[in-house]
């Protein structure tokens, strides 16, 4: 598992806890629904530590609470590597 998919199970495992659909934890949070969206559903593969911020306070919880699971006991990659994207940079 990456670290992007332990963050997207443990918001929707809180989000339906509270009974919250991603467009009132966007609204909670004071993020965009498409930001929320992306992250939820695994499609942002490094969101950045504010929005993590952003929602762990639209959840109402602390940082201690939203990292105390076992999706986060291991070390996580932070993201897959694509060893067949050819880069579009132009350095030589």
């Amino acid at each position: 598992m990456y670290f992007h998919e332990a963050l997207a199970l443990r918001i929707n495992e809180l989000r339906n806890d509270k009974n919250m659909s991603i467009y009132s934890l966007a609204v909670k949070s004071n993020l965009p629904y498409s930001t929320m969206y992306y992250i939820v559903t695994g499609k942002t593969k490094a969101p950045m530590i504010h929005t993590l911020d952003h929602i762990i306070h639209g959840l109402e919880i602390s940082y201690r609470d939203f990292y105390d699971t076992a999706y986060f006991d291991q070390h996580l990659p932070i993201c897959p590597v694509n060893r067949h994207h050819k880069s579009t940079s132009k350095r030589p």
